[in-house]
């Protein structure tokens, strides 16, 4: 065997050490259990589920056959991904091969011990075989260009085909791909033996051929995502997360963002020198690093590393649902110009390229180091821990205890932990829907679960989205008794645990849980329907609202604290939004009555006894809204509720009770 086949041999040994590493031993999350939830239908159930789904089939009927024959731990389903992001290396290799004159096992190198990379290959998802996808498809179509034969086109369509077949993004790929070669078509006109207009159009017309089957699901999955609410990407924001999860990881994955940033700002340095080092000499023979017989290489580097990532981006604009791992089939044209071109530029005898080398070296292993050690051994950085939430309950269930789960839609991955039995969703769902938001009338749904317990957990995933404004903890709260003691409270990352003791009978509110009911107009525009002090903290009041019309602007509320004689006890004036900061008021429907749960704002050492809400409705700039009464006429901005009840001090007073006097003496302190 060659040196060089050994050299790659040793690498593609090294990424599999580093996929398999722990593979099976953190908790499936959401994404993963929708994996698990598939691959226990039939193929036609399976293709339809998908059908109405963001994601095409064929990752899932892999998985399908994988787990037949590994099994269903978490191993064997996270084994596909490790084995595409092994393979991705030697395809990698090649394509680097290609393009350039050296490099090619730095480029290996590369793909192998990758942060990115080997997170997503340690995760049951579509993301390594994209990648995989990706790179073989480019190194095809760089065969094709450079003089392949009908085989290597026939190749080319049937992997994008499957590319497409396994995430819809794969076709700003073949966007990417099309552009280049109309482009060296454009330039060397129909004379190319090599990639005539004939065999273009034979290829591209090839994928969509294939891919015509599925073709009207994609278009009518287009623009229909309700698992994300409308808005804007803040673009500068994405971008970076972008590169940051290129160059060392996802930020909150496998790195914070106070340690990402700079470490991904060296890596754009080292970015820019290679591009600005390839612009300069991809025309001269005698200095460029790419292989000559490859045309136009820096056009196709660069196609696939910016077009797939902008388009993203672009389509995901109006509906910001994004994570930088909707663009890894852009990854490999990174790693492309990243290294490949670092190792030819740097192998001039030259003493500072050298040391350059050298330094560029020990910076790269570095910070993915420091990813890899955070992903392994920081508890910080560990998936949502669905598994050990699912055993504790287990362990301390009692008979009459039963099991909510809000949001209803991670049921997949519960059910892998848990069992297919004793819990309820809150509500029922099938895939994330942020249209329906948890409001009072799930109070018939949570009955009837709860109906001949004695007992109720509440594991909670993503409740911020779907119960933004706690109204099941809130319904439980007003008719059961939470119990907090060391038996049945846990702390698990990335998931929620409760647990109440629920009498007999149980009775929820007809409507919604108030201490005190009021009718107060603010500006034709809200009703403030209520007031109840939290049971759980007595410094949080929960107030009630319900939208008159629909509400286009993203209104705030004022919250003052008096005590009866009307001397303030606020530490200041609080301005926030109504409801929960995920549910801005043009997200509430007229007639839905919403809870807003505020933090008083009392001064430090507020003494125990009565005290009354002044709230008032402000406009986005801050100005107050007028108090009508019935007839329509204002009565001020601001309205008293209350009272609310403090058992004892607030914060200073309690902090100081409990500190040593600076000087003592003759029965006075300080």
């Amino acid at each position: 065997m060659r040196r060089r086949n050994l050299w790659l041999v040793a690498i593609l040994w090294l990424a599999l050490a580093l996929r398999l590493f722990r593979l099976g031993g953190q908790s499936l999350w959401y994404d993963e259990g929708v994996t698990w939830y598939l691959s226990r239908f039939s193929l036609p159930a399976l293709a339809r589920w998908t059908a109405a789904d963001i994601q095409p089939p064929l990752y899932y009927v892999i998985v399908w056959g994988a787990v037949r024959l590994l099994g269903q731990s978490e191993w064997a389903l996270r084994f596909p991904s490790a084995a595409f992001g092994v393979l991705a290396i030697p395809l990698l290799w090649q394509a680097a091969r290609r393009l350039f004159r050296r490099g090619a096992m730095a480029a290996a190198l590369f793909a192998a011990a990758a942060p990115l990379m080997v997170y997503y290959g340690q995760e049951a998802r579509m993301y390594t075989l994209l990648v995989a996808q990706a790179t073989l498809a480019g190194w095809l179509l760089l065969r094709v260009a450079g003089g392949g034969g009908r085989r290597h086109a026939l190749a080319y369509t049937l992997v994008m085909a499957s590319a497409l077949y396994t995430h819809y993004f794969a076709a700003f790929l073949l966007l990417a791909h099309g552009l280049y070669a109309g482009v060296l078509l454009l330039r060397r006109g129909d004379s190319s033996p090599a990639l005539s207009w004939r065999r273009a159009a034979g290829m591209f017309g090839g994928v969509l051929l294939l891919f015509a089957p599925w073709t009207p699901v994609l278009l009518a999955r287009l623009g229909d995502d309700p698992s994300y609410w409308p808005g804007a990407l803040k673009l500068a924001e994405v971008v970076q997360d972008v590169f940051i999860s290129f160059a060392v990881g996802g930020k909150r994955e496998m790195i914070l963002e106070a340690h990402g940033l700079p470490l991904a700002a060296g890596f754009g340095l080292l970015l820019l020198a290679n591009l600005l080092w390839l612009l300069k000499t991809h025309r001269r023979p005698d200095a460029s690093p790419f292989r000559p017989h490859t045309p136009a290489p820096f056009l196709f580097v660069l196609l696939w590393l910016v077009l797939p990532v902008a388009f993203i981006l672009l389509l995901s604009y109006r509906t910001p649902k994004f994570n930088p791992r909707y663009t890894m089939l852009a990854w490999p044209a990174f790693a492309l110009i990243q290294l490949s071109i670092i190792n030819y530029q740097l192998s001039i005898s030259r003493y500072a390229l050298r040391i350059a080398r050298y330094a560029a070296i020990l910076f790269i292993a570095f910070s993915w180091l420091f990813s890899l050690r955070n992903w392994f051994f920081d508890p910080r950085f560990s998936k949502d821990d669905f598994k050990h939430v699912a055993q504790f309950i287990r362990e301390r269930f009692t008979p009459g205890d039963t099991v909510l789960l809000s949001s209803g839609h991670f049921f997949p991955v519960w059910q892998y932990y848990y069992g297919a039995d004793g819990w309820t969703p809150l509500p029922r769902m099938e895939t994330l829907d942020v249209r329906r938001v948890t409001g009072f009338d799930i109070a018939p749904t949570l009955a009837d679960a709860l109906r001949g317990h004695s007992g109720a957990w509440l594991v909670t995933w993503q409740d911020e989205v779907i119960d933004p404004n706690g109204v099941v903890p809130l319904l439980l709260d007003a008719a059961a008794v939470r119990t907090e003691d060391e038996f049945h409270a846990g702390d698990f990352w990335g998931v929620g645990l409760h647990y109440w003791r629920l009498p007999d009978p149980l009775t929820f509110p007809a409507d919604f849980p108030a201490d005190v009911r009021t009718g107060v107009n603010f500006g034709n525009l809200v009703t403030l329907r209520g007031l109840a002090q939290s049971k759980v903290d007595e410094t949080e009041a929960i107030l009630f609202w319900e939208a008159r019309r629909p509400l286009t602007e993203d209104y705030l509320l004022s919250l003052r604290l008096l005590d009866g004689d009307g001397v303030p006890w606020s530490d200041g004036v609080r301005v926030a939004r109504p409801a929960a900061y995920l549910y801005p008021t043009p997200r509430w429907t007229v007639g839905e009555v919403v809870a807003g749960r505020q933090p008083l704002p009392f001064l430090p050492g507020a003494p125990p006894g009565e005290y009354w809400l002044e709230v008032g409705w402000l406009t986005p700039t801050g100005e107050g809204v007028d108090v009508l009464d019935a007839a329509g006429n204002p009565q001020g901005r601001t309205v008293r509720l209350g009272p609310v009840r403090l058992a004892k001090p607030v914060g200073g007073a309690t902090a100081a009770a409990g500190k040593e006097p600076l000087w003592q003496g003759d029965g006075l302190s300080l």
